[in-house]
């Protein structure tokens, strides 16, 4: 039989928390399962926090600037943008939450090959995001529209 048992994961914060009362709710809950299992109470949970915490943040789909993006975008590919949340942390929490400046994640290729030792992104896909970000600074800035055509 095993003497320890070492258990590492990732608690996801929902958007309109904080990591404090998410990781509050998690430790009542594990305090709980200890007072409730016989097996627990003589050999207790210790919970720690460590690594890389991040606080969520959002701004409504309905934003100006997240539908200039996605009007761009879709003025370039002819197809609508898909717009969800995404799991993990990013500095936009600070731009939002402490900044009050509205802020989404945009950008080229898969982000599930970011990080990574063979990181890259196809020609293609940067073309498209420098694209639809100049169309998008000259529309929110209110520049010409016939100006934004000869990009697309």
């Amino acid at each position: 039989m095993a003497e320890s048992l070492r258990f590492e994961g990732r608690l996801g914060v929902a958007i309109d928390d904080t990591p404090k009362k998410a990781r509050a709710r998690f430790a009542h809950f594990i305090q709980h399962l200890s007072q409730t299992d016989d097996w627990l109470r003589a050999n207790p949970i210790q919970l720690e926090w460590w690594g890389g915490q991040f606080a969520p943040a959002h701004i409504s789909a309905e934003h100006p600037i997240a539908q200039t993006v996605g009007q761009a975008l879709q003025t370039l590919t002819g197809q609508p943008p898909t717009v969800q949340g995404m799991p993990y942390g990013a500095d936009m929490r600070l731009l939002v939450n402490e900044a009050n400046i509205p802020t989404i994640l945009f950008g080229a290729g898969d982000v599930r090959r970011a990080h990574q030792f063979d990181e890259s992104t196809p020609t293609a896909d940067l073309e498209t995001l420098a694209r639809t970000l100049i169309i998008t600074i000259l529309r929110f800035c209110e520049i010409s529209q016939s100006a934004s055509q000869h990009i697309s």
